[in-house]
Parts: C-alpha cells; structure tokens; sequence
C-alpha cells in the first residue's frame, strides 16, 4: 500500500479505534499525520516496514508555539502573573488574570533566572517560543519553565494537570504564566506501534517520527532505522511515552536518537540504541523519567567520549534517570544549565564500547559549569583499570579518562564553577576509582538508603524473570551485565525476558480495527 492509502484511513478512523498495518513492505514519499484518537498499528517490528523518503515519515502534530505566529508579541499571547501555588507538588495557581483562558489549554509556567539558571542563546529555549514580553528574541531571562494542561477555573485559580514540579518558585523572581488562544488544539490518545520506519537514502538527514503538541500519545515497539533524528520530540509535549523501541543507523555524522525538547512529564523507557549517535539529547525539558534504556555503540568519534544521556541545556529539571546503560551521563552548559536531576541505579561506563582509549570527555559523570543540584545515588560507575581518577575538573585537571568531571565545560577547558560539585547529592556509588568498601563510595550511607525505584511501586512486568532493581552497588559484577535489564537483553539475545512482553508495555487500550491495510 501506499502512503496515500494509509493516510486515507488514518483520515477516515473514528477516534479511539485504529487503522491496522498488515505484514509487508510500505513505501511513501510524504510525510503520514497522524490524528488524535488514532492508533496506527503494525504487525511487528519485523514483519510490517515502511520505507520513507519523506523528510518526516510519521507526524504527530497538535498544537505548538513552534508552528505559526507565536511568541509574546504574536497574535493571541495572553500573560499573567503567578501570585501564589508555587510550592513544589502544587496543581492549583493563583493568577492575575484568566481572561481568554478555559479548561483544556495549554499554560506555561515560568520566573526569572535565579543564580543556578543560565541562559545560553535561543537554542537553550525551543526557538519560537517566547514565554517572556523583556526578551522576546529567544526567552533567556526566563529558562525555567513547565507546560500543563488546565483542568479546572474557579475565579482566578487555575488547577493544572502537572504539578509543580521544581523548589525554587519564589515571588522574588516574578513568576508569571502565559497560554495562546489556540492551546485546546493539542493532540490526544494518538499511537504509533508494532512497526519499522527506515529512511531511505534521500532522507538520511530528515527525522521518522515526530511528534509536537501532544498529550498522553504514544510510540511503542517500533524500530526506527538510519535517521539523523530517530524520533524528534519538538515542542511542548505533556504525558508521552516511548517505549519497547529499537533505535538503529547512523543516518548523518551529527545523529540523535531521542530529541526531547520542551517535554513535560514523559516517560522514555525500555528501549534500545544501536549505533544511533547521541541517544539522548535532552533539552528544556522537566519532570521527565529516562529509565532502563540501554546504549551501545553510540560513538560519533573515537577521541570523544559523547554523552548518551545528555542534558544539552534549555535547564533540563527535575529528570529522572534510573537503570540506564551506557557509556556516560552528562550535563553540558553549551546552551545553559541543568538542574535537580537524579539519577539512580544505572550503569554508566565511562568509556565507549568498542575499545578503551577516547581521549576526550571520557567520565561517567560529566556536570559542566552551572548543572547544580543533582543527585548521584545507588549507580555503578566507571571501569576498572581505565576511569582511575575518582574526580576531576579544570582546576589542576587531570584529564581523561575519570569519575566524575566538576565545573568546567568538556576535557579540561572552561571556569571552574564549584557549586557543581558542592551541590550535588552523592550516596552509596560503586565506582572504578574507590579502593576500599568494595569500591563502593558510601558518602555515609548504606544499601538500605537506596530507593529501588523513584517512579515504579514493584518490579515491573516488562522485567520478567530478570532480578530487581537490575544495578546494586553491592553486586557490581551483575550490574555490568548489558543483559541485566529488559532493553539490553533484547539488543544483545533479539527477544525479551523470559516472561516477559512480546508486544508493547503499558498499551493503552484501543477498540478494534476500523481499517486493514495490506
């Protein structure tokens, strides 16, 4: 079939049902939209293939700030000030005014940069949006910011669908929300699942699926093959998930797995990258969990350590990152700060897969000048023999390979920022630089202080009969396993777990099939 055709049914299927991609071979040169309500289903990631030419293959698009005539000074930019509800966890707001605002829109919340938030150029911000009327250019005075969707009007407070998630809102730095009269317009309960999208040669640098203006949609058991982008998420997105996925191909010298961008409240969880670039890279994002992803093969160069999970500025907050594997955790400050962001119980190896030797950037954990206020807890870091020196950073550095680098930029270069260091959280590691206790870095505490999960109640069904919590600093050997959780034991054996999932977790329900496609 062509692209034409599945577009058709895509346009034709009543919301909440789902247009159902028989086994075989696709192609198409447009790009196919998808529509709220809406799943498009395949018939396994081996069996149903599209093969696209399309600069984007598959489209998810509701509303955006990144589409049209936006920003503080567009058409239909309504601002207020934020006057109380700023504790953190709190879902009800107090503003100045609500006029033109209604339940089902989209609002953002922001305040002025405090002294850990650094602004670095419209790329820290999605270029486009503008949540401030003082910088209209690209948004910089205000880089902490989060998106909700209103639920609930009772006057002049507002009740949100997120809560708040950072500590720091004060009157002191202006809080302030601003929405747009088209927000009602975002996306809903649409899903991509059980399916391949490879680009071909044309498209190489053009992205398979992406997705900007959304709420609670979804990708799932898919593979994405040889693009510069695998799955660009572009744009003011809210309650998301991806998961069960298999990233595959360098489809440019400059590639990306995921792109989370102006996230809030995403879930990334459980799937693989092969040989994609830089799997993630995360930019003003908040509220999101990265968790039991596995990385393997991601090396752009060899005299470069990339950081797979990559908080590239925009202040990514508030960030979960729990059981990952791969080679390194960074935040960079190439287009401002990070901040509040945990990880727990991952294994992150300092080093590329192929062969120990990068030159450059070669650390487990890498928190550049103004990236403040992590937490550290429960992961194992480093590898024995080739990360020796525990910390490091520009004053009196050592250089690569390390621990943990402190303040700087990347190697050795930039002003130490102290805080970085001072502020992080650090609690019972396994690390390949500690000498005694086991190589465990306890900083005071103990085994039982380490959480097993910050988002998950019990073991999760998608584990089946693979222990957990996959990384414990006391068992470092199992820990280093690439096996030891779901997505690495499906890169490296082709199947899941024994009992667990062959079809996508956590699938939200869908009625039957409308459109059979073959």
């Amino acid at each position: 079939a062509t692209g034409f055709t599945v577009q058709n049914a895509v346009k034709a299927c009543p919301s909440g049902q789902l247009v159902l991609l028989s086994a075989g071979a696709y192609r198409w040169s447009g790009s196919l939209n998808m529509k709220s309500g809406v799943t498009l289903r395949g018939a396994g990631q081996n069996a149903t293939i599209i093969t696209s030419s399309a600069n984007y293959a598959i489209i998810f698009q509701g509303y955006s700030c990144m589409i049209g005539n936006q920003g503080a000074n567009g058409a239909g930019v309504h601002h207020a000030s934020w006057t109380g509800g700023y504790a953190q966890g709190s879902t009800s707001l107090t503003l100045s005014t609500v006029a033109s605002l209604s339940v089902g829109q989209v609002i953002t919340i922001d305040q002025l940069n405090d002294a850990d938030t650094t602004a670095v150029g419209a790329e820290g911000t999605s270029t486009g949006c503008y949540s401030t009327t003082a910088d209209t250019a690209n948004g910089s005075d205000r880089f902490q910011f989060q998106s909700a969707i209103v639920t609930a009007i009772n006057g002049n407070v507002v009740t949100i669908s997120e809560p708040v998630y950072m500590p720091n809102y004060a009157s002191s730095h202006s809080p302030s929300a601003w929405w747009e009269d088209n927000a009602a317009t975002q996306m809903r309960a649409a899903g991509v699942e059980n399916l391949t999208v490879q680009c071909s040669s044309s498209a190489n640098s053009s992205s398979g699926i992406t997705m900007s203006g959304c709420y609670g949609c979804w990708v799932q058991n898919v593979t994405l093959k040889n693009y510069r982008y695998h799955c660009q998420n572009y744009g003011m997105n809210i309650r998301c998930e991806f998961s069960h996925c298999t990233l595959a191909g360098y489809g440019n010298t400059d590639c990306y797995g995921f792109y989370p961008k102006w996230q809030f409240g995403t879930l990334y969880e459980n799937n693989v990258g092969i040989n994609c670039g830089t799997m993630f890279l995360i930019q003003a994002c908040a509220g999101c969990v990265i968790a039991y992803n596995y990385a393997t093969n991601c090396q752009l160069s060899t005299s470069y350590l990339g950081g797979v999970y990559y908080c590239h500025g925009g202040n990514p907050n508030m960030c979960l990152f729990e059981g990952n594997w791969g080679p390194e955790f960074e935040m960079d400050n190439t287009w401002g700060s990070a901040a509040y962001n945990v990880a727990l119980r991952n294994r992150f190896t300092g080093n590329s897969d192929s062969v120990l030797g990068d030159t450059g950037n070669a650390q487990a954990i890498g928190c550049s000048a103004t990236s403040r206020h992590m937490t550290v807890m429960g992961n194992v870091l480093g590898t024995k023999g080739y990360n020796n020196t525990y910390e490091d950073g520009p004053a009196g550095c050592i250089g690569s390979p390390r621990v943990y680098y402190f303040g700087g930029t990347s190697g050795c270069n930039g002003t130490y920022d102290p805080l970085t260091k001072s502020t992080m959280f650090r609690a019972f590691n396994w690390t390949s630089a500690t000498t005694t206790n086991n190589g465990i870095a306890t900083d005071g505490y103990q085994a039982s202080d380490i959480p097993n999960s910050l988002y998950l109640t019990s073991k999760p069904g998608f584990f089946g009969s693979l222990p957990w919590p996959a990384v414990d600093p006391a068992n470092s050997t199992y820990s280093m396993s690439r096996t030891n959780i779901p997505a690495g034991y499906r890169a490296i054996l082709g199947m899941d777990p024994p009992t667990g999932p062959t079809s996508p977790v956590n699938q939200p329900p869908v009625a039957v099939a409308v459109a059979t496609i073959a």
